[in-house]
């Protein structure tokens, strides 16, 4: 494990709470029943949350990466 200072520190952080966000996101798009608030067509609903959903396992493997 790499020692940071603190803005490299802050960077790794804020990288991290953003990949986790994106998880969420993408997973809530594909489960969230009152996503279709958001976009109506299911299909582009499914798409949009798998995209985002493997765009968050991206940025935690870059994290995990850059943390070790």
């Amino acid at each position: 494990m790499q020692k940071y200072d603190g803005k490299a520190l802050t960077l790794v952080i804020f990288e991290s709470v953003m990949a986790l966000f994106y998880l969420v996101a993408g997973v809530a798009l594909l489960v969230w029943e009152k996503a279709e608030v958001l976009i109506q067509f299911k299909t582009i609903r499914i798409v949009v949350g798998v995209v985002i959903l493997l765009y968050g396992i991206f940025r935690v493997y870059r994290a995990i990466r850059k943390i070790f």
